[in-house]
């Protein structure tokens, strides 16, 4: 309630003098998408024998006669430092020969990115390593995805690449799977990728160029090309093997 006090003036005419209001602070209007974008403690359940139904998955098949173990890195950024969520060299799957397991693709949820974009388990990039049986560690042949674009920070996989700055290990090839024929197929180079050597030159040689004759970008991109059931094929120690530097996958 509202107080009044009387105070004396000159004149003496009573002077009413009101309380003080009381003006609550105010809270700041909150970054809808500016804080953390993900929050997963823990990336193994991503893994599985096999794409779960209806999901958008890589997918990786061991055709070595030996055992390939992977290790992966989430949320990297592009000088390796640590980005949102979690940069750390992580061990994955062993796959004996003929086994294959594959990665969800997990997208956003962008009309609800308060606190965090939804659901928590979002990938914001991926880079897989490949070495031999007892060889883990983020050092070899890696396969590597960019996630998003512009409007789509943590969304599609649409680009993605192979390198072997930290070395060659194992035989590779793969490329997207599309469920459904892409308007954009060509502009945007999506394209399978193959690497059987250190010198491969599908890959990423330094970190700005790779080996093909026509001087094209060792990054392809399939923006815009996926259905949401799209995904990749990954295959080590592949027979036969796919020739280099092929061209966008064209509409049938």
């Amino acid at each position: 309630m509202l107080m009044f006090l009387l105070a004396c003036s000159t004149t003496n005419e009573p002077i009413i003098i009101a309380d003080p209001v009381v003006v609550p602070p105010t809270t700041p209007a909150a970054d809808p998408c500016g804080a953390a974008k993900n929050t997963c403690p823990d990336y193994a359940p991503m893994w599985t024998p096999a794409c779960p139904a209806g999901q958008r998955c890589v997918t990786f098949t061991n055709a070595c006669p030996q055992a390939v173990s992977l290790s992966y890195q989430i949320g990297c950024n592009g000088d390796g430092s640590a980005g949102a969520p979690q940069c750390a060299c992580t061990a994955g799957p062993v796959l004996a020969s003929g086994v294959s397991a594959a990665f969800t693709i997990t997208n956003g949820d962008y009309a609800s990115c308060l606190p965090s974009w939804t659901p928590p388990c979002l990938t914001a990039g991926l880079a897989v390593t490949a070495n031999h049986d007892g060889q883990v560690g983020c050092r070899g042949t890696r396969i590597e995805y960019t996630a998003g674009n512009a409007g789509d920070p943590y969304g599609m996989f649409d680009s993605y690449d192979l390198d072997v700055e930290t070395g060659y290990t194992v035989p590779v090839s793969y490329g997207p799977v599309l469920g459904a024929c892409a308007h954009d197929w060509q502009a945007h180079d999506c394209r399978p990728l193959v690497c059987t050597s250190a010198t491969c030159p599908d890959a990423y040689a330094t970190p700005t160029t790779g080996g093909c004759p026509d001087g094209r970008s060792p990054q392809p991109g399939c923006q815009d090309t996926y259905n949401a059931n799209d995904g990749y094929v990954v295959t080590f120690c592949p027979v036969p093997v796919p020739p280099s530097c092929q061209n966008a996958k064209a509409c049938p």
